[in-house]
């Protein structure tokens, strides 16, 4: 497991990740704005910065067919959205 001392630098890490598989691929910057739909400044921050939304940043990953990763995340979770608020709305109560 990759560890982190800030969130700069994940930050960082995960835009030349992007940028990389960008590359990897045989895409410009110019045809991800294409494929994603979003504007090719938001997409440069995005490869530059790692900075951007999480809608976009789905659409980048989407794009560059790495829904695999997003998908894996999401099946990590073992509690329902549901369990997670009465979890939490349960926190206040006494028994």
């Amino acid at each position: 497991m990759i560890s982190f001392h800030t969130y700069d630098e994940l930050q960082y890490q995960l835009a030349d990740k992007i940028k990389a598989e960008r590359k990897r691929q045989g895409f410009s910057q110019k045809e991800m704005q294409g494929r994603t739909g979003i504007p090719l400044s938001t997409y440069a921050r995005i490869e530059q910065e790692g900075e951007g939304s999480i809608r976009n940043l789905m659409r980048v990953l989407i794009a560059l067919k790495c829904e695999d990763e997003i998908e894996k995340m999401l099946e990590s979770t073992k509690e329902s959205p549901v369990e997670r608020y009465e979890k939490v709305r349960g926190k206040g109560k006494a028994k």
